[in-house]
């Protein structure tokens, strides 16, 4: 100690210092981190951003820092020396509080609820995203018109994405519902997807079916009818369909007809008209001329000027149209028969198309098929003309009538 006395006296201290000691300073930038040396928890946490700790063991220290609601940071190594302060720098981050969702090859259009809230579409391309789902167990549902809704619960975690792909996503095609009460009872009815077995169907008895265009068969007799029917994914449809033929009651004038056994006849009367409107179906029968040069039918027939003319001789099967009493230039298929021998035809009629065929041993040969471009050929009547003088005999008449599957 040295003591200088002089009129204003100085007392001047010096206390040397050789302590082997070193500081750190550790910043943040968040208050309340703790600050971790060589994996011990210091005492005291950060304050303002930042804490110094003094009073050090110069040497190497592994740091590292932490705080609730923040990322884990790499962990960072210093070396102290003895009199020197130290810094480190640590950036924190804070942790993601929410999850999101990422969907890919999802079915377009489809719409994505979670636990019953709607959040959107699955776009075009099959894809779907969300954020800011709060972390948990949540119920994921997809719903699309035409298929199943599809239910999972799926866990959400902070700060992760859950990602679905097709197989997860994929929607099964919901399915419909079709009864169909038919008549006569003994009728065998089918219905069958393209490539796939016929199904058995019972009168009265409802299916559940995939959706899809399916051909409805009917058999009665010898005679079978086919028609296309939609199954709708989530529609039940009832039909209500008769399978037996209209006869010779369905003429306008049925008595116009007297029986003779087994066979009708018709002599003369100009016009003889069925009473179906619209046409659409079959007609099969079988006719011979006992008077007369040719076997005369109307189809498309609108009244007595305006129709379609069917002649069958011996050798041809011509047709013509007729509009306001005139005849237009017609067409003619070669065909030998005999007109004085009974002879089976089969008429098929429907809005857009008359196919004629006639009977030749266990088949059918086709004479004629007319379409109109714009004309619905079945919105007139069928029937024969015959001459005051012909006389035609008719036997196993029947009209199918096309089945309304609406």
């Amino acid at each position: 100690m040295e003591t200088d006395i002089s009129p204003a006296p100085i007392l001047s201290v010096f206390l040397p210092s050789d302590l082997n000691v070193a500081s750190l300073l550790v910043v943040t930038g968040e208050d309340k981190a703790q600050v971790f040396l060589d994996g011990r928890p210091y005492k005291s946490q950060t304050k303002g951003g930042r804490l110094l700790i003094s009073n050090l063991t110069p040497k190497k220290y592994a740091v590292r820092v932490s705080e609730d609601g923040f990322q884990d940071v790499p962990e960072q190594s210093v070396t102290l020396y003895k009199g020197q302060q130290s810094q480190l720098t640590f950036r924190m981050l804070a942790s993601p509080r929410h999850s999101s969702l990422v969907m890919a090859g999802a079915a377009s259009g489809t719409e994505v609820f979670i636990d019953q809230v709607s959040f959107g579409m699955v776009q075009p391309d099959g894809s779907f995203s969300l954020k800011g789902i709060e972390p948990g167990d949540h119920i994921l549902e997809l719903r699309k018109e035409g298929f199943v809704p599809k239910r999972m619960q799926e866990h959400f975690s902070a700060g992760s994405m859950l990602t679905l792909g097709s197989a997860e996503t994929v929607l099964e095609a919901d399915k419909g519902g079709l009864r169909i009460n038919f008549t006569p009872a003994d009728a065998s009815v089918t219905l069958a997807r393209a490539g796939e077995t016929p199904i058995k169907v019972s009168d009265g008895a409802t299916m559940t079916l995939a959706p899809g265009a399916y051909t409805l068969s009917a058999t009665t007799g010898n005679h079978t009818q086919t028609s296309i029917i939609q199954i709708l994914a989530g529609q039940t449809r009832t039909l209500d369909l008769s399978f037996v033929p209209g006869g010779m009651a369905g003429w306008e004038v049925p008595g116009g007809w007297r029986q003779d056994g087994n066979v009708f006849v018709r002599k003369g009367g100009g016009f003889v008209f069925y009473k179906a409107v619209p046409s659409s179906g079959t007609f099969i029968f079988s006719a011979m001329v006992r008077k007369g040069h040719r076997l005369q039918w109307i189809l498309n027939g609108r009244d007595d000027r305006n129709y379609l003319l069917y002649e069958m001789d011996d050798e041809f099967l011509s047709r013509s149209a007729v509009q306001s009493g005139h005849s237009a230039v017609g067409t003619k298929m070669a065909y030998k028969t005999d007109k004085k021998k009974f002879r089976t035809f089969r008429i098929q009629v429907s809005s857009s198309e008359i196919t004629t065929q006639i009977q030749n041993g266990q088949s059918w040969n086709v004479l004629d098929r007319l379409v109109i471009p714009g004309v619905d050929l079945a919105a007139g009547k069928f029937g024969f003309l015959i001459p005051n003088n012909d006389e035609v005999l008719l036997a196993n008449f029947n009209h199918y009538a096309e089945q309304s599957l609406k």
